[in-house]
């Protein structure tokens, strides 16, 4: 199953992570894509409105902004 169309506002970002809960509730394995260059210049700009914490987009794509590096969750 592939998601895409995500956009950066609330509603998209409740919804996905309702859904990854339930991936993971279920152990069902998951694989996230990394964000090209071309779609972080577009989510930056997004990222300058205070309604969205930026550590939740970060934690639903799997991905440490200090390291720069996505991650893996372990069942």
């Amino acid at each position: 199953m592939k998601f895409s169309g995500f956009g950066y506002d609330e509603p998209s970002l409740t919804y996905s992570h309702q859904i990854k809960n339930v991936i993971m509730e279920n152990k069902i394995s998951m694989s996230i894509d990394s964000i090209s260059e071309k779609e972080w210049e577009f989510l930056e700009v997004d990222m300058e409105d205070d309604e969205i914490k930026p550590d939740d987009f970060y934690k639903l794509f799997q991905y440490n902004p200090e390291t720069n590096e996505y991650y893996d969750i372990k069942y």
